[in-house]
């Protein structure tokens, strides 16, 4: 999943005219951003229903 998402923007944020330092940075806070928002999808129901249960 992180190199998917930091391999799809790697292409944009060359062609976007960026260096390849920048583009690097860039691509991997696409990757991260990426897991983070897959591991809070998952898992923040979870830890919803672990603090507040139901009646």
């Amino acid at each position: 999943m992180y190199a998917v998402a930091s391999t799809l923007v790697i292409p944009f944020a060359l062609g976007a005219g960026f260096d390849e330092r920048t583009t690097s940075v860039v691509s991997m806070t696409a990757g991260i951003t990426t897991i983070g928002l897959f591991l809070a999808w998952h898992h923040l129901p979870v830890l919803y229903r672990t603090v507040l249960p139901s009646q």
